[in-house]
């Protein structure tokens, strides 16, 4: 069985290696390497922004959910899907057209360039967690399946930080086009093997309406605002290949989510014992003997084709708008690797796949979603950098606050719902009362 996984995984790691050396960065500065030249295509910005939202929420989280919950499980995919519509159909052109370089740099056009800093630092703290989440997905994944769970993790978090400082924008999304691919073809030929022979899940706990909305809003706003997305926003050629790339990409996460949910519901009473590992037990009953190899591959190609953008996005916002410094080749695949490492000792640190996306989606969603989404709604009120940052800020209190587990049962509202109106209020009362102030 061993010697499948091997074989698999190498096959896969070569086509990877091939993308690379075709689309590898050879000149185009921070533009060519970070924004792909600004020259992706409807069809590469659709795979590029589908591939990366279909990380750890979209499998290991989303499979454990539906065998818990029943159908409300797919609430997280429900809610990113809906986020990247809502973003092509309302933001996605504008944010393109304002030639913003990350969404550090788009929130300093807006409240100034101290807000825009604070922003960095914020999101690349959430950029660490999100490749931290993957990689915690893809240990499980190794742990499930006892291949080699240290080595193998150590060797495909140092491959992603290869590829992805070698061929930058570009090749993440070439690479991100195959992936998806092979995504599509693998799970389509599992629900059909599962609606062929189903073993039906037959019993669920009711899901808690607090983590059912705290779920969707996470991902609705951090689809709709997030910054690896609103990096390939910016790499696409116009405004309305950045729409329509957006919406495609939605509606191939919304497609996934389906396809996760009649493979849960379908087969999963073939008797899984632990829920983190639901979609590997259901996948290696569907793929048997040398297909099961084939698995790991796609398994492992969901979580890098995340985590290669939240690497790429963390780096973009630490060179251009946290040191504002040009980097050199050797210096910018230094801090490529150097945030890999961040992430993997985050996620080995981490007790559960739960508690990374909590911690970095609730950063993200609490401090920054508001002021942008306000900001970018309504253009018009010219909110004060005053305002940004201290709507940033109460949000992100709020959320660290009430994440403490002294404080963890001071209301029955999450923490993350609790910072959203906080935050609004803290922009909104201001400006609205103290606009000479």
């Amino acid at each position: 069985m061993k010697l499948t996984y091997l074989f698999w995984m190498a096959a896969y790691f070569a086509v990877l290696l091939y993308i690379t050396h075709l689309s590898r960065v050879r000149r185009g500065g921070r533009i060519g390497f970070y924004l792909a030249s600004r020259k992706l295509s409807s069809f590469q910005a659709a795979s590029t922004i589908g591939a990366t939202t279909i990380g750890g929420s979209a499998t290991v989280v989303t499979a454990a959910l539906v065998l818990n919950y029943g159908a409300k499980g797919i609430v997280a995919d429900i809610g990113g899907a809906l986020g990247l519509i809502a973003l092509g159909l309302f933001l996605a052109g504008r944010v393109r057209r304002s030639s913003a370089h990350s969404l550090p740099h788009l929130i300093s056009m807006i409240y100034g360039e101290e807000v825009g800093r604070l922003s960095a630092l914020l999101l690349f703290v959430t950029e660490v967690g999100w490749v931290a989440l993957l990689f915690k997905a893809t240990q499980g994944i190794f742990i499930s399946i006892d291949f080699y769970p240290f080595w193998a993790i150590l060797f495909t978090a140092l491959f992603l930080t290869l590829y992805t400082a070698v061929g930058g924008q570009r090749t993440v999304a070439l690479t991100d086009i195959f992936q998806i691919f092979l995504l599509l073809g693998v799970f389509l030929f599992m629900v059909g093997a599962a609606v062929v022979d189903p073993i039906p899940l037959q019993s669920t706990e009711i899901m808690p309406q607090g983590l059912l909305l705290t779920l969707f809003f996470m991902m609705f706003l951090s689809h709709m605002l997030g910054p690896d997305i609103y990096s390939k926003v910016l790499s696409t050629r116009d405004s309305r290949t950045a729409e329509r790339g957006s919406i495609i990409g939605g509606v191939i996460k919304l497609l996934v989510g389906v396809m996760l949910l009649i493979l849960v519901l379908s087969v999963g009473g073939v008797g899984i014992n632990d829920s983190s590992t639901t979609l590997e037990t259901i996948g290696i009953y569907l793929m048997p003997g040398f297909l099961s190899g084939l698995l790991l591959a796609t398994l492992l190609s969901i979580m890098m084709s995340s985590a290669d953008s939240c690497l790429l996005t963390g780096a973009t916002i630490m060179e251009w708008d946290i040191l504002k410094k040009d980097l050199k080749g050797w210096q910018r695949t230094l801090l490529i690797f150097t945030i890999g490492l961040l992430a993997l000792f985050l996620a080995c640190s981490a007790s559960t796949i739960l508690d990374v996306l909590i911690f970095s989606y609730g950063i993200f969603t609490s401090s920054l979603s508001m002021p942008l989404l306000l900001a970018l709604l309504f253009p018009k009120a010219e909110f004060k950098k005053v305002d940004g940052a201290l709507s940033m800020m109460s949000g992100l209190v709020t959320f660290g606050v009430l994440s403490l587990p002294q404080f963890s049962g001071f209301t029955d509202v999450s923490p993350v719902l609790l910072s959203l109106p906080i935050s609004a209020a803290m922009l909104i009362i201001p400006h609205t009362f103290f606009k000479k102030g």
